[in-house]
Protein backbone atom coordinates (compact mmCIF):
# COMPACT_ATOMS: atom_id res chain seq x y z
CA UNK A 1 0.00 0.00 0.00
CA UNK A 2 1.37 3.49 -0.96
CA UNK A 3 1.80 6.14 1.67
CA UNK A 4 0.10 9.49 1.09
CA UNK A 5 2.29 12.55 1.67
CA UNK A 6 0.71 15.84 2.57
CA UNK A 7 2.39 19.06 1.56
CA UNK A 8 1.87 22.40 3.23
CA UNK A 9 2.59 24.41 6.36
CA UNK A 10 1.73 23.51 9.89
CA UNK A 11 -0.12 26.03 12.00
CA UNK A 12 3.00 26.61 14.09
CA UNK A 13 5.16 27.38 11.02
CA UNK A 14 2.56 29.83 9.77
CA UNK A 15 2.37 31.63 13.16
CA UNK A 16 6.16 31.96 13.37
CA UNK A 17 6.33 33.39 9.84
CA UNK A 18 3.54 35.90 10.48
CA UNK A 19 5.18 36.93 13.78
CA UNK A 20 8.54 37.59 12.11
CA UNK A 21 6.90 39.63 9.34
CA UNK A 22 4.93 41.64 11.93
CA UNK A 23 8.06 42.44 13.97
CA UNK A 24 9.93 43.57 10.85
CA UNK A 25 7.00 45.75 9.77
CA UNK A 26 6.78 47.40 13.21
CA UNK A 27 10.49 48.22 13.05
CA UNK A 28 10.30 49.59 9.48
CA UNK A 29 7.27 51.89 9.80
CA UNK A 30 8.97 54.79 11.70
CA UNK A 31 11.87 55.04 9.25
CA UNK A 32 9.49 54.78 6.30
CA UNK A 33 7.42 57.62 7.75
CA UNK A 34 10.54 59.80 8.13
CA UNK A 35 11.57 58.99 4.57
CA UNK A 36 8.15 60.08 3.26
CA UNK A 37 8.30 63.38 5.17
CA UNK A 38 11.80 64.13 3.89
CA UNK A 39 10.87 63.22 0.32
CA UNK A 40 7.82 65.50 0.49
CA UNK A 41 10.01 68.46 1.49
CA UNK A 42 12.65 67.64 -1.13
CA UNK A 43 9.99 67.38 -3.84
CA UNK A 44 8.46 70.72 -2.86
CA UNK A 45 11.79 72.58 -2.72
CA UNK A 46 12.72 71.15 -6.13
CA UNK A 47 9.35 72.18 -7.58
CA UNK A 48 9.69 75.67 -6.07
CA UNK A 49 13.19 75.97 -7.52
CA UNK A 50 11.98 74.85 -10.94
CA UNK A 51 9.21 77.49 -10.86
CA UNK A 52 11.84 80.17 -10.27
CA UNK A 53 14.05 78.76 -13.06
CA UNK A 54 11.02 78.69 -15.36
CA UNK A 55 10.32 82.36 -14.61
CA UNK A 56 13.96 83.22 -15.27
CA UNK A 57 14.00 81.36 -18.60
CA UNK A 58 10.71 82.97 -19.67
CA UNK A 59 12.12 86.44 -18.91
CA UNK A 60 15.12 85.71 -21.11
CA UNK A 61 13.09 84.01 -23.85
CA UNK A 62 10.46 86.77 -24.04
CA UNK A 63 12.93 89.60 -23.32
CA UNK A 64 10.39 90.95 -20.84
CA UNK A 65 9.84 91.17 -17.12
CA UNK A 66 8.15 88.19 -15.49
CA UNK A 67 6.56 88.60 -12.08
CA UNK A 68 6.46 85.95 -9.37
CA UNK A 69 3.43 86.71 -7.20
CA UNK A 70 3.09 85.16 -3.74
CA UNK A 71 -0.36 84.58 -2.27
CA UNK A 72 -1.40 84.10 1.35
CA UNK A 73 -1.86 80.34 0.99
CA UNK A 74 1.76 79.69 -0.08
CA UNK A 75 1.07 79.67 -3.81
CA UNK A 76 3.56 81.26 -6.17
CA UNK A 77 2.40 82.31 -9.63
CA UNK A 78 4.54 83.11 -12.65
CA UNK A 79 2.77 86.01 -14.38
CA UNK A 80 3.51 87.77 -17.64
CA UNK A 81 2.31 91.40 -17.97
CA UNK A 82 1.35 91.58 -14.30
CA UNK A 83 -1.14 94.31 -13.40
CA UNK A 84 -2.35 94.84 -16.97
CA UNK A 85 -5.39 93.66 -18.94
CA UNK A 86 -3.10 91.22 -20.77
CA UNK A 87 -1.97 89.49 -17.56
CA UNK A 88 -1.26 85.79 -18.14
CA UNK A 89 -0.51 83.14 -15.50
CA UNK A 90 2.20 80.94 -17.02
CA UNK A 91 2.79 78.56 -14.11
CA UNK A 92 1.70 78.08 -10.52
CA UNK A 93 3.37 76.46 -7.50
CA UNK A 94 1.13 74.85 -4.87
CA UNK A 95 2.62 72.97 -1.87
CA UNK A 96 2.03 69.22 -1.99
CA UNK A 97 0.73 68.94 1.57
CA UNK A 98 -0.74 71.16 4.26
CA UNK A 99 2.05 70.11 6.65
CA UNK A 100 4.63 71.93 4.49
CA UNK A 101 5.15 75.48 5.72
CA UNK A 102 6.70 78.08 3.47
CA UNK A 103 8.13 81.31 4.87
CA UNK A 104 9.73 84.16 2.99
CA UNK A 105 7.68 83.72 -0.17
CA UNK A 106 7.54 87.22 -1.69
CA UNK A 107 6.70 88.91 -4.95
CA UNK A 108 9.70 89.11 -7.28
CA UNK A 109 10.23 90.74 -10.64
CA UNK A 110 12.52 88.73 -12.89
CA UNK A 111 14.19 90.39 -15.85
CA UNK A 112 16.76 89.27 -18.38
CA UNK A 113 19.53 90.48 -16.06
CA UNK A 114 18.27 88.89 -12.85
CA UNK A 115 15.94 89.58 -9.95
CA UNK A 116 14.96 92.93 -8.50
CA UNK A 117 15.89 91.72 -5.01
CA UNK A 118 17.50 88.81 -3.22
CA UNK A 119 15.20 86.40 -1.45
CA UNK A 120 15.39 83.50 0.99
CA UNK A 121 12.47 81.06 1.03
CA UNK A 122 12.30 78.42 3.76
CA UNK A 123 10.38 75.13 3.55
CA UNK A 124 9.79 73.21 6.76
CA UNK A 125 7.30 70.94 8.48
CA UNK A 126 6.21 70.32 12.06
CA UNK A 127 8.80 67.59 12.56
CA UNK A 128 12.13 68.51 14.19
CA UNK A 129 13.82 65.35 12.85
CA UNK A 130 13.58 66.45 9.20
CA UNK A 131 15.85 69.08 7.67
CA UNK A 132 14.49 72.46 6.67
CA UNK A 133 15.28 73.51 3.11
CA UNK A 134 16.00 76.97 1.73
CA UNK A 135 15.78 78.40 -1.75
CA UNK A 136 18.28 81.24 -2.02
CA UNK A 137 17.66 83.68 -4.88
CA UNK A 138 20.35 86.22 -5.70
CA UNK A 139 20.01 89.56 -7.47
CA UNK A 140 22.08 88.15 -10.34
CA UNK A 141 19.28 85.68 -11.09
CA UNK A 142 21.21 82.70 -9.79
CA UNK A 143 19.59 80.42 -7.26
CA UNK A 144 20.55 77.54 -4.99
CA UNK A 145 18.81 75.16 -2.60
CA UNK A 146 20.43 74.32 0.71
CA UNK A 147 19.82 72.79 4.13
CA UNK A 148 22.12 75.33 5.79
CA UNK A 149 20.77 77.63 8.51
CA UNK A 150 20.98 80.61 6.16
CA UNK A 151 21.72 81.44 2.55
CA UNK A 152 25.35 81.93 1.55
Amino acid sequence: MAQIQYRGFTLFEMLVTVSIISILAILAVPSFSQMMKRDRLVADINRLHSVFKFARSEAVKRDAEITLVASTNSNWQVIQNAGTDEQTVLLKFIPSDSSVQITGLTDLIISTTGSTSASEIKLSDDDQTTDDYRLCIFVSGQSVTTTAAECP
